[in-house]
């Protein structure tokens, strides 16, 4: 039995006031029994700039733009629940540095752990390459799971990639587990970035259990960039 509440439509209430406001009242469906409630309020002239830029956004694949204004919204709010300062220099920059990396870690993993499973050759193009890397670097076998050496650990795959995708920013910003390597510190790296927050658990149920892994390799090309193109 389905337990979890639906989301109804959302709710438009135009506000008495000198500007007109229009106040959205709805909810996000969530993976939870328990969606996710929201309140937007602004002016018709403001509802009607933030459409056309999330448009603008999508057509010009500039997705990643529209999460960091997103994300701002969001971790402006988490600042005052976790009653913290106002970051500013190295500060701020590692503290958006280090929710990027965990973004990526979360959307990257169930990728990873779901091509593991499966033979090599069925890869795609890209996971090939980045095996290829790695040999080159000397690092194939530190990838492979321990007792099987037959196939590849996601977790070591993931760090590898991460510390490919951010290492230069990382070490730039004195971040823990990159200055030695992550793979060789794959047990606090992937507490610390991977398995922070259990959001890779979000991402297998809406991808991989959905059976949408084209949509999540799309995301991890165009929008977090972690591999190159395909041609």
């Amino acid at each position: 039995m389905n337990n979890k509440k639906k989301c109804s439509e959302p709710k438009v209430i135009k506000l008495r006031s000198k500007k007109d406001l229009i106040k959205v009242q709805g909810c996000f469906n969530k993976d939870s029994e328990k969606p996710i409630q929201f309140e937007f309020i602004a002016t018709p002239e403001d509802w009607q700039s933030l459409s056309a830029y999330i448009v603008g956004c999508f057509f010009l694949n500039d997705i990643k733009k529209l999460q960091s204004n997103i994300d701002k919204i969001v971790y402006s709010a988490l600042d005052v629940i976790e009653g913290k300062r106002k970051l500013r220099g190295k500060h701020k920059y590692n503290y958006n540095l280090v929710n990027s990396i965990r973004i990526t870690a979360a959307f990257l993993y169930p990728y990873l752990q779901y091509w593991c499973q499966k033979p090599t050759e069925e890869w795609p193009a890209s996971l090939k390459d980045v095996i290829r890397m790695a040999k080159e670097e000397e690092l194939e076998e530190a990838l492979r799971q321990q007792k099987r050496k037959d196939r590849y650990s996601p977790l070591s795959l993931t760090a590898y990639c991460i510390d490919k995708r951010y290492g230069e920013e990382a070490k730039k910003g004195g971040l823990e587990h990159f200055d030695m390597g992550c793979i060789d510190n794959l047990e606090s790296f992937s507490l610390t970035y991977i398995f922070h927050d259990n959001r890779h658990k979000a991402v297998y149920n809406d991808y991989i259990k959905d059976n949408k892994i084209d949509e999540l390799e799309r995301l991890l090309y165009s929008f977090i960039k972690v591999f190159p193109l395909p041609s």
